[in-house]
């Protein structure tokens, strides 16, 4: 299985239990369409994602979720040349702008297409990247006074 998604149905994906994705060494690509997300249960939300080595895609087309929750999916993957390379496709519009960070002018010179900040507590842990999500308005507003 190199690609998953989950929850699409209108955001009810609810809860993902332990060790789902333990050892999915071939997960490349991942949707999580959710407005609350609980990841694990007894064992803890690292457990969900523990040796899913390969994740390098990560597509979030709900709201933004806590970081936490952002930090057990990224825990198994590994860093690559001191930085993480996944890279998280979500709306700034979702109010996933609240979890990133500026970028250094090494991150500036590689970043990926469409790339609004990084994700980082430290070192970079994703890149941020807009995809616009169909659960937010369509169209422009116009307000008249």
């Amino acid at each position: 299985m190199t690609g998953l998604v989950l929850g699409t149905n209108g955001l009810s994906l609810t809860s993902i239990g332990d060790t789902a994705f333990k050892r999915t060494t071939s997960l490349k690509m991942l949707t999580l369409g959710t407005r609350g997300l609980t990841l694990g249960s007894t064992l803890g939300a690292a457990s969900v994602f523990t040796g899913a080595s390969a994740l390098t895609d990560v597509h979030f087309p709900g709201p933004v979720l806590p970081a936490e929750q952002v930090d057990a999916i990224l825990q198994a993957v590994p860093e690559q040349s001191g930085a993480k390379q996944t890279t998280i496709y979500a709306s700034p519009m979702n109010y996933w702008g609240r979890l990133a960070a500026g970028l250094t002018e090494e991150e500036l010179a590689v970043k990926p297409a469409n790339c609004f900040g990084v994700y980082r507590a430290g070192s970079r842990k994703a890149w941020l990247a807009v995809e616009r999500s169909p659960f937010e308005p369509k169209g422009t507003i116009v307000i008249l006074r």
